[in-house]
């Protein structure tokens, strides 16, 4: 329960402005940091010194000037990480639906085997033929083509070098973009 109580009644006018905030400051004092300010023809108003939201109860941290600043993580936007946008890639500029992917379907990956070679290990294991223009392929192909598979498979590797192995996941076109 709360216990509401009368500090002063006012008209908001210049020559009030002192009386006005001694009243709050008052008010503020005598119930630990909440203020309702009831006005006629305006909706109550709830103030706090507090760092909550009085309506949705959302704690918030001490205000300090790392909180304002763009360029610190603390204080960062975590959306955007400070910058005012949102940086994504259109799959409609990296993929050409025509094409296989490893034939020019995947156009950053055009000269890069090693990629398209992990995107052919996963492939294998699920049944996908990589051989069909991407626009072809079954749509979980598609979405774990592009956006990469958490699924951790055996990769293996020859070069000029050799063989090589290791347990690896596909990273998707786009997260790797």
């Amino acid at each position: 329960h709360s216990i509401e109580c009368v500090i002063d009644r006012l008209r908001v006018k210049e020559e009030n402005r002192q009386r006005l905030s001694e009243a709050v400051e008052m008010a503020m004092k005598l119930s630990e940091g909440f203020v309702l300010l009831i006005s006629e023809g305006m909706e109550d108003l709830e103030l706090t010194e507090k760092y909550i939201c009085p309506d949705c109860e959302i704690s918030l941290p001490e205000i300090e000037p790392r909180l304002f600043s763009f360029n610190n993580p603390y204080g960062a936007c975590p959306d955007c990480s400070g910058l005012g946008v949102h940086l994504h890639f259109s799959e409609d500029l990296a993929v050409n639906p025509d094409y296989p992917i490893g034939d020019g379907g995947f156009l950053p990956w055009k000269s890069m085997k090693y990629m398209i070679q992990k995107a052919e290990l996963l492939a294998a294991r699920h049944g996908w033929d990589l051989s069909k223009p991407f626009k072809d392929l079954p749509e979980g192909a598609k979405d774990a083509l592009l956006n990469g598979s958490d699924e951790v498979i055996p990769m293996i590797f020859s070069d000029r070098n050799g063989d090589w192995e290791y347990n690896g996941h596909y990273p998707g076109l786009l997260p790797w973009l």
